[in-house]
């Protein structure tokens, strides 16, 4: 059986919490493709977990690592404050390393001076926005999209006095 390692976009979703429906952070129910994503690969012999449940002394050479999100030490460090259960891992250790970077330079500044390094440290790059730095491919999320781009509800508030959304 295949191994695959999910280090998921926040400390919350460890302990295969990303892949729960009952978990309080499926808003929505936003987790469904990658709920549905981990069904698939079980039945067919995929075995999906997050990060926190590899266990160095039983990895096999054949684990796959996948980032969402590229954690620099620092974020691994305050992760690890957050919940004890964060590994900081060596992805050397891994037979295929996997990055999505979801969040752009504007939420995720650190990025934008080791862009390039990226595909020497992962074997395949996605990024949600155009780089154009060879090997590295652009993807959209697979995240519930309000119709129209609009939560007209917003909209219609009259007292709220600052609106920010992030995309």
């Amino acid at each position: 059986m295949t191994n695959v390692y999910i280090d998921p976009s926040s400390y919350v979703h460890l302990n295969n919490a990303y892949f729960a429906r009952d978990n309080r952070y499926n808003i929505n129910n936003c987790r469904e493709p990658f709920i549905l994503f981990r069904e698939y690969c079980l039945g067919r012999g995929i075995n999906i977990n997050t990060i926190d449940l590899w266990n160095q002394t039983e990895a096999k050479r054949e684990d796959i690592y996948v980032a969402f999100e590229h954690k620099f030490i620092l974020r691994k460090l305050y992760w690890k404050l957050k919940n004890k259960d964060y590994p900081i891992v060596d992805i050397k250790k891994f037979k295929k390393r996997v990055l999505f970077q979801f969040e752009p330079t504007v939420v995720v500044p650190e990025i934008r001076f080791l862009t390039k390094k990226m595909v020497k440290i992962y074997d395949k790059v996605f990024f949600t926005w155009e780089t154009g730095v060879p090997g590295i491919s652009h993807f959209h999320t697979p995240l519930p999209i309000p119709s129209k781009g609009i939560i007209p509800d917003y909209w219609i508030k009259e007292k709220t006095k600052f609106l920010t959304i992030i995309n």
